[in-house]
């Protein structure tokens, strides 16, 4: 399964650096909820640290407020950002965010194939 999940990774790299998926130096960025994703260049990012705690858990609803300046017009797009790969093998985690209201983006985080504890680390792109 490890070297099907990176294989998959590599071949999602290839298309975004080759910009065949997109534009050459764009992000793919979230439209807004239930709307496709556009190509943009992101205005900012942001590395966060979230903490699922010391309980196993499948998902957990993190509300990040550290982020100054943006509004709901501004659309998020989270993705986790590994130490390591195989802290992106072992801890796969499916992120939706949104700017729910002036600087707080709500943030949910889905752990596959099972159940995380600790920190991980995410990686917010602003548009």
């Amino acid at each position: 399964m490890a070297s099907r999940v990176l294989a998959a990774l590599n071949f999602i790299t290839e298309i975004l650096l080759s910009g065949s998926a997109g534009t050459a130096g764009q992000s793919m960025l979230s439209a807004g909820p239930g709307l496709p994703p556009t190509w943009g260049t992101p205005s900012a990012t942001y590395n966060v640290a979230v903490n699922f705690g010391t309980q196993p858990v499948d998902s957990r609803f993190f509300q990040i407020t550290s982020i100054t300046g943006i509004t709901t017009s501004n659309k998020v797009t989270a993705a986790p950002s590994a130490v390591d790969g195989d802290e992106l093998e072992c801890d796969m985690l499916d992120c939706a965010a949104f700017v729910s209201a002036a600087n707080t983006i709500d943030l949910y985080v889905n752990s596959y194939p099972g159940p995380v504890t600790g920190i991980r680390n995410l990686v917010l792109s602003i548009n």
